[in-house]
């Protein structure tokens, strides 16, 4: 938020009313097929930067979480080619709780080992979200998705009015 253009005020958070559900009961198989699909994932953008010149860190799983959430309100074309590129073999509400319960896993779990140097336990945060155009209409269904299983709303902001000068044509010239 810090290094969007305009300022905090002009964010403006669309959230469903449904609270986040903080007990999700996939099946095995179903959180299988996420962590598997995001494995999956993984190996792909390892291939295609592993020639790469110097460090790089990336994090497929949040990339995972932030098209699972991109997922939710697609359909047609764009539907499938998530699904096909995140490897996505459940689709839905199954896709989706199953995402919520990897996500409360891995941040609420408390590790097996201490941190070596401090001898605290170590903890995970994600922060993935979801930003649109101010003044479009977002599906209702989408942001209740949104809210029951990544306890998150859709970020509204102007982004035809608000844009650094590095993206304007004059700019570009």
């Amino acid at each position: 938020i810090s290094e969007f253009p305009g300022s905090q005020s002009d964010i403006e958070i669309i959230a469903s009313e449904i609270p986040r559900n903080m007990n999700p009961q996939p099946n095995t198989g179903e959180l299988n097929s996420v962590v598997q699909g995001n494995n999956l994932f993984a190996l792909d953008c390892f291939h295609a930067i592993r020639g790469q010149d110097g460090n790089f860190f990336f994090s497929p799983v949040s990339i995972s979480f932030a098209f699972a959430m991109c997922y939710a309100g697609a359909n047609g074309n764009t539907e499938t080619e998530i699904a096909s590129t995140m490897h996505f073999s459940l689709a839905g509400e199954s896709l989706h709780n199953a995402f919520n319960a990897l996500e409360l896993t891995l941040t609420t779990t408390k590790p097996m080992y201490p941190r070596w140097d401090t001898g605290q336990e170590m903890e995970l945060h994600m922060a993935n979200s979801t930003w649109g155009q101010k003044g479009y209409y977002f599906v209702p269904a989408f942001l209740d998705i949104l809210s029951l299983h990544y306890g998150a709303g859709m970020n509204v902001v102007d982004f035809l009015t608000n844009l650094p000068n590095v993206y304007t044509s004059d700019s570009l010239r």
